[in-house]
């Protein structure tokens, strides 16, 4: 049976309205799954941080849902507030790159020439200092991009390359955001365990601080609290072992090398 017209212009009109809900959709589902692994990358990348200063191995790390549903939710919000970034800056008139976007770029390198120098004074362990350092440099990168955008000069960064302008400014942004969540989650991490002042002691002779915790099993510690430090080998032992567990104000805790047992002079842990 032929259609008239007007039903192929309806049939047209409804099947476009599929197509494009359905574009919708997998964008939806495309953009989601992006989020999710980047807030798995995210939650791993401050466990590694965390773990580096308490020289935790990596191997022990496992994922909480709870962590990755904090993670995804800072995720979104931050998301949220670059989207209205970007679209005010598109939407600004052609003017000069404002003045906080270079002051952005070059604190970020002077942030990133400290770390190094702290690096050489082994004040920063090495892997820290370079997850660091680029977290530093991706904030600069993005400030600067963001001051461009602003300025609507950022595509004229790609005027002998023959790109898109929206695929142009996925081809800096995309890389420089991913650097930003990866390294400043890590960086997080590693600042809570030297910042981080409360710990569940279990209690015995001597005491052990509890550093982690990945499912069944906590990592655990010697403690002094005559030197708020800790020493010695860390223990791997599961819940249903834990006893005469409270939790302590013990400040700001830093590995030592010396064991010997607070007022016990020549004494050592075993």
């Amino acid at each position: 049976m032929a259609l008239t017209c007007d039903r192929l212009v309806v049939v047209t009109n409804e099947t476009n309205g599929w197509v494009a809900w359905g574009g919708q959709v997998l964008t939806g589902s495309i953009l989601i799954s992006i989020m999710t692994g980047l807030s798995y990358l995210m939650v791993y990348a401050y466990e590694l941080g965390y773990c580096q200063y308490f020289k935790i191995p990596f191997e022990l790390i496992t994922i909480s849902l709870t962590n990755l549903l904090m993670f995804a939710l800072s995720l979104i919000g931050i998301i949220i507030v670059a989207l209205i970034l970007a679209q005010a800056a598109l939407s600004a008139k052609r003017g000069p790159v404002p003045v906080a976007a270079w002051v952005t770029a070059i604190l970020s390198l002077v942030i990133a020439g400290v770390i190094y120098r702290l690096d050489q004074e082994k004040i920063v362990p090495d892997l820290m200092s370079n997850v660091m350092t680029l977290f530093a440099i991706s904030i600069g990168g993005l400030g600067l991009a963001l001051g461009l955008l602003l300025a609507n000069k950022f595509d004229a960064l790609f005027t002998d390359i023959p790109l898109p302008p929206l695929l142009s400014r996925l081809v800096i942004l995309c890389p420089l955001g991913v650097l930003f969540f990866l390294s400043g989650a890590a960086t997080l991490g590693f600042l809570n365990g030297v910042i981080k002042t409360d710990f569940a002691v279990i209690e015995e002779t001597p005491p052990r601080v509890v550093l982690a915790l990945y499912g069944n099993e906590v990592v655990t510690a010697q403690y002094f609290p005559c030197r708020h430090t800790i020493a010695g080998s860390l223990k791997l032992t599961t819940l249903d072992k834990v006893t005469a567990l409270t939790v302590r104000h013990t400040g700001s805790l830093r590995y030592s090398d010396d064991t010997t047992l607070c007022g016990t002079a020549g004494s050592k842990v075993k």
